[in-house]
């Protein structure tokens, strides 16, 4: 059994960053503010998932900004860390064109709840209570498998439940 993605992300998006510091003194690369990368990964986060919670992330310090050069920056998203890998698409005049890509799923953990509450009542329970995780949404990768712990009618079990994909469909494990 599989469910569509529920609020799920997948980042992939273009950004153009204005560079704070161009070109050293003494000829090295251009590099970049980390902060603001960071804010901005974090705004596309908070564009495809508006109605989680997204903190500023991190990104690292001194990556020289060449056309290639590919960095990854977290960002904290309903609680659980989320990673992106942040490539450099072109660097002109003081200006860094950026895309921002995920190979994780970022998805609701309610609807990984309701998927393992709706498979205890397929399965014959009354009352069937299912957690998922601590945190508002679940982050993986496709094939991750993560287990839900179920109460139902006195008793408790564990159920796994596999990322498909990086849109975020799951499906039960058998």
């Amino acid at each position: 059994m599989s469910t569509p993605p529920r609020a799920a992300t997948a980042v992939a998006c273009l950004a153009v960053l204005a560079l704070s510091a161009c070109s050293a003194d003494d000829g090295s690369a251009e590099r970049y503010d980390a902060d603001e990368v960071a804010g901005q990964v974090a705004d596309a986060q908070r564009e495809v998932a508006p109605k989680f919670d997204v903190e500023r992330g991190s990104c690292p310090e001194g990556v020289e900004l060449e056309k290639g050069t590919s960095f990854d920056c977290t960002v904290v998203v309903g609680g659980a860390e989320a990673t992106y890998t942040v490539t450099v698409e072109s660097v002109s005049d003081g200006t860094a064109d950026l895309t921002f890509s995920s190979d994780q799923a970022v998805m609701s953990a309610a609807g990984a709840t309701d998927l393992v509450e709706d498979d205890a009542h397929d399965r014959g329970y009354d009352e069937a209570n299912a957690s998922c995780g601590e945190t508002e949404v679940l982050v993986g990768e496709p094939g991750d498998v993560l287990t839900c712990t179920v109460a139902a009618d006195g008793e408790q079990y564990d159920v796994d439940v596999e990322i498909l994909d990086t849109d975020g469909a799951i499906q039960l494990v058998d």
